[in-house]
């Protein structure tokens, strides 16, 4: 034999110990980097994501300054509820032209506790309204009842303010109400629900206040009855939950506001609603109630649905739209 042949044969004989071990060895790498890989992947996508979500929910840092160059104040509104809500005249009239429902004296002085009740309505005392003597009155007539039925309370109004402040009726969660300089209070009038109306309104100039302009007064006059007074911003309307100040018939009463008013740069304005976490007026996409936004308008629909889910009901006091639709 040949031994030139003889060690080429010896040596392409492979050592399979050696080559299973390398295999082993590039199996385990592989396997690291997979590893390796799969982690640095999901660090990624969850540190994206997290950063994608701190940008739709959290895109701005919100810093309060004093532009030395905006000393314009809005002047603030607020909102008068007088405690005689119905006319007894027109109670004993409407008794009078319904001799079939209000037969017996009885029935006439339970309706006049029903129908005082229910022009004192709110959620304070919602439970004092009768329920079983209603003398056939479905509820979704209640409020043009209470207009056929209230007494004319009819306030007058003066201001020092270079541009004229004008006094609405409207529909509050505490009756019928009047409201002295509001953006808001037309759209929640009887006579706005009662046109099935959704156009946003011309209020006119925003009525402001300058530091070199003085003292700056609203005088109402005419207050013929014990009332309630709640303030407000000129764009929003009275919260149950805000202080009430109560005055008597008699007294008159001096009341000093210092307003200070804060409102949103307009770059805020290409953010969406997520990110900034607020709204402007022209945003009432998600309102059902109402054409324009608003915090208190906001917060009165959350307890309109609230009532609904709890009693399956809707308080008069609510703009109830399946009626116009």
């Amino acid at each position: 034999m040949n031994p030139n042949s003889s060690f080429r044969l010896e040596y392409s004989e492979p050592n399979w110990p050696e080559v299973e071990h390398s295999l082993q060895e590039g199996n385990t790498e592989r396997m690291l980097w997979f590893a390796f890989i799969c982690v640095a992947l999901f660090a990624i996508i969850s540190l994206s994501t997290r950063t994608w979500e701190r940008f739709q929910t959290s895109p701005m840092v919100i810093s309060m300054d004093r532009n030395k160059l905006v000393w314009n104040t809005s002047f603030p509104s607020l909102t008068v509820c007088p405690h005689k809500r119905t006319d007894e005249l027109k109670v004993e009239d409407y008794m009078d032209n319904h001799p079939k429902t209000f037969q017996t004296d009885q029935d006439r002085d339970d309706f006049r506790v029903f129908i005082e009740r229910l022009a004192r309505l709110t959620y304070e005392n919602i439970e004092t309204l009768p329920r079983n003597k209603t003398f056939g009155i479905p509820s979704s007539k209640y409020l043009d009842l209470l207009y056929e039925l209230k007494w004319n309370f009819e306030p007058e109004m003066s201001s020092g303010a270079a541009v004229q402040m004008y006094i609405y009726e409207t529909l509050t969660e505490f009756g019928i109400c009047h409201s002295v300089n509001s953006l808001v209070a037309r759209y929640n009038s009887y006579d706005y629900w009662k046109r099935n109306d959704w156009n946003i309104l011309d209020h006119g100039d925003r009525v402001t206040v300058h530091p070199l302009d003085g003292e700056i007064y609203a005088q109402i006059i005419n207050l013929s009855t014990a009332y309630d007074v709640y303030f407000h911003g000129a764009g929003d309307i009275p919260n149950i939950s805000k202080q009430r100040y109560t005055f008597p018939e008699t007294d008159y009463t001096t009341v000093e506001l210092i307003a200070l008013e804060i409102y949103t740069a307009e770059e805020a304005r290409a953010f969406t609603t997520k990110q900034r976490k607020c709204r402007y007026q022209y945003e009432a996409d998600e309102i059902l109630t109402s054409p324009i936004y608003s915090f208190g308008l906001c917060l009165a629909e959350c307890r309109m649905f609230f009532a609904l889910k709890v009693c399956g009901c809707v308080p008069h006091f609510y703009r109830n739209r399946s009626l116009n639709e």
